[in-house]
């Protein structure tokens, strides 16, 4: 592989779980070297996400509302597991102010001997709407985050500043730097990658859900380097991460049963493109209206059974099978693999097997974790050498 790539494995920071890590998890992934980080989203409550008609499936009694603060869970993490670095996030700049996710940051990267990445993103409406918050504020807010990131870092005395949201007087956070936190802009959209490239440390994105195939990838990449370039900054210092939605299993079966998961075929509706008509460049038609766009609009808490009827009618098998990376480990890594060779420099794969079973997904059943950890050994190593269970 011409270029090194480094690794991820989301946690779930819920509340029926250990707060930070399992021990035995962290001591596997510490052991194996080929994970860089561990991440914890930041999410509320998925109770405006998952609509009630699914959520009465759920055969578990652990419910999806329960999360712990995701700082708190990788700041315990990266005590109890100092080889791992954390990343903190996808969280929202909407629900967070620019000074306090700053201090965080800080915080993880000191704990972490500067191995400490934030993931902001804009927000989606689940996540904001029910706790007061307005999402249409996110992108005004999200560049705002980004420019006085890169103020509270550099400054050495107190200032002033007045941006689309938030407005500063006299504002420090003191002297003391140990590390420095990577900021990354986390989302799909043209005017925040515009942003990234202004003002960001790198890129985040899902796939295939911003991009379909490798090709597209690349072309994006190049894009937002070149964007880089133009703001006077150094492309090859910028990242570019990737969340691959996977469906991994060894058995055929399996996948195909997965596919007809409501979850799952929900997911794909939602997800599955950014925006709804990038569907149709693939002869497809969309699950919902071109410019559409679920992060704005979906709110699941009010849902009635024909409307959650209706959604569902329209996601086809196709939208469904093109809006994961699915198959065995092998085949997952080769598809992995060719985002890599487009200029993916960080990877954090999410195997969605499993979702009927605990509405949300269980992604740490232990064939899971066996497949991801060969797919993150492959990719490091650039060919596929899966260890014995």
């Amino acid at each position: 592989m011409a270029r090194s790539v480094r690794t991820a494995f989301p946690l779930r920071p819920a509340r029926w779980t250990p707060v930070g890590m399992d021990p035995q998890m962290g001591r596997i992934f510490e052991e194996a070297g080929t994970v860089d980080f561990v991440s914890a989203p930041d999410v509320l409550a998925l109770s405006g996400f998952i609509p009630p008609q699914i959520e009465r499936l759920r055969t578990s009694v652990s419910d999806n509302s329960s999360w712990y603060d995701p700082a708190v869970s990788l700041a315990v993490a990266a005590v109890a597991h100092p080889g791992l670095g954390v990343i903190h996030g996808g969280i929202n700049a909407i629900r967070n102010g620019p000074a306090e996710l700053f201090r965080a940051g800080l915080t993880l990267a000191s704990l972490t001997q500067g191995r400490a990445q934030v993931w902001v993103s804009v927000g989606e409406l689940y996540n904001v709407k029910p706790f007061g918050y307005q999402r249409s504020q996110g992108l005004a807010r999200l560049e705002d985050h980004f420019r006085l990131y890169q103020l509270l870092w550099e400054r050495d005395t107190p200032f002033d500043f007045e941006g689309n949201v938030w407005k500063f007087e006299g504002a420090y956070l003191g002297a003391e730097r140990s590390h420095r936190p990577e900021f990354w802009a986390m989302g799909g959209g043209p005017r925040l990658t515009e942003i990234a490239a202004k003002y960001a440390d790198g890129w985040v994105t899902c796939l295939p859900m911003a991009e379909p195939n490798p090709d597209a990838y690349a072309k994006r990449v190049l894009a937002v380097k070149e964007a880089v370039e133009r703001a006077g900054r150094d492309p090859e210092a910028f990242g570019f991460a990737i969340i691959p939605n996977c469906l991994i299993h060894e058995d055929p079966d399996v996948i195909r049963a997965t596919l007809q998961n409501p979850m799952i075929r929900l997911l794909a509706g939602l997800w599955g493109r950014t925006p709804q008509g990038r569907w149709f460049e693939e002869g497809i038609e969309p699950p919902f209206p071109d410019g559409w766009e679920y992060s704005i609009k979906w709110d699941a808490r009010t849902m009635t059974d024909e409307q959650f009827s209706t959604a569902m009618a329209g996601i086809s098998d196709e939208v469904v099978a093109g809006s994961f990376l699915t198959g065995s480990p092998e085949e997952v890594t080769a598809r992995i693999h060719a985002f890599v060779d487009a200029g993916a420099t960080l990877v954090q794969p999410v195997d969605m097997v499993g979702l009927g079973d605990r509405t949300y997904g269980d992604p740490f059943e232990s064939d899971s974790i066996r497949w991801r950890m060969d797919i993150y050994r492959a990719l490091k190593q650039g060919s596929w050498s899966p260890v014995a269970p």
